[in-house]
């Protein structure tokens, strides 16, 4: 093949070059696998320009490789799974944050969302606004007089609860709390338990099944304030041993908000490292 500048494309031959050929096999195609097989699509209007693919049988991932034929326009590409980080290239003992979305953090049922969704506890940095947090609505039977018990919280509060599948099963050495944005709103207390029951799907985790998890304390209910970063440790007493664990339950009393959730521990490989994707 040569270059021919009077060619409208620039060149003109019968065959590959050896340059050609070598390009091609850097490409490593016959390594791609079909997470989706030749489909044909729709225009792009508004009945008709969504798409939807159902995929399964696939592991962790690094890369997409997205073809059309023969050519036009794609106006968005959106792959929606779970975040699998390659642990293998952190130490084991490193501390980590096990809950991040980051790594692999999961928000997998609550008692409430009627303003945010328990899987924004987990998001990156500090939440933006307040809508970038978890953030329940108002209980409608609240005591008419607030009692202060001897822990120095307010008695016979109602809760809300948000259930958080770690990424990877460890054990927690401090936990940190963020109600960045929540100056009227944040919860009064906060209390998280924790378990480990790594082979429970989903549903185990729901409605009144929640209850009959093997949840220990983790974090003691503990007063939370405004708009504010609140770290808790084991060094200090206030984060419970609570040994290997797969999922926590943070319970907010009585309503209200929070940013961020992070839980700062060491990973436990001979437990089975990382957990069950949903890929």
């Amino acid at each position: 093949m040569r270059r021919d500048p009077n060619h409208p494309y620039g060149q003109i031959g019968s065959a590959c070059s050896d340059e050609d050929l070598a390009t091609a096999e850097a490409l490593g195609t016959d390594r791609w696998a079909d997470l989706v097989p030749f489909t044909p699509l729709q225009p792009g209007y508004a009945e008709s320009r969504h798409h939807f693919f159902d995929v399964s049988g696939f592991g962790r991932v690094t890369h997409l490789r997205l073809n059309m034929f023969p050519d036009g326009g794609i106006a968005r590409l959106r792959v929606h799974g779970r975040v699998s980080p390659n642990w293998d290239t952190m130490a084991a003992s490193a501390e980590v944050d096990l809950c991040s979305v980051l790594n692999g953090g999961l928000g997998i049922s609550c008692s409430n969302r009627h303003f945010g969704v328990p899987g924004n506890l987990l998001g990156i940095g500090r939440g933006v606004n307040m809508g970038d947090g978890w953030e329940t609505a108002r209980h409608l039977h609240r005591p008419p007089v607030l009692v202060m018990g001897a822990d120095g919280n307010i008695k016979d509060l109602e809760s809300d609860w948000a259930v958080i599948q770690l990424g990877a099963i460890g054990t927690v050495h401090r936990v940190q709390i963020d109600t960045a944005h929540f100056k009227g709103n944040f919860p009064e207390s906060c209390r998280v338990d924790a378990c480990y029951e790594p082979n429970h799907q989903d549903q185990a985790f729901e409605g009144d099944a929640c209850a009959q998890r093997k949840w220990v304390p983790l974090l003691p209910r503990t007063k939370l304030g405004a708009d504010r970063i609140v770290d808790f440790t084991v060094a200090a007493g206030e984060v419970m041993h609570a040994g290997p664990i797969s999922h926590v339950r943070l319970s907010i009393f009585p309503d209200g908000g929070i940013s961020r959730l992070r839980l700062f521990g060491t990973r436990e490989p001979e437990k089975g490292g990382a957990l069950r994707s949903r890929l």
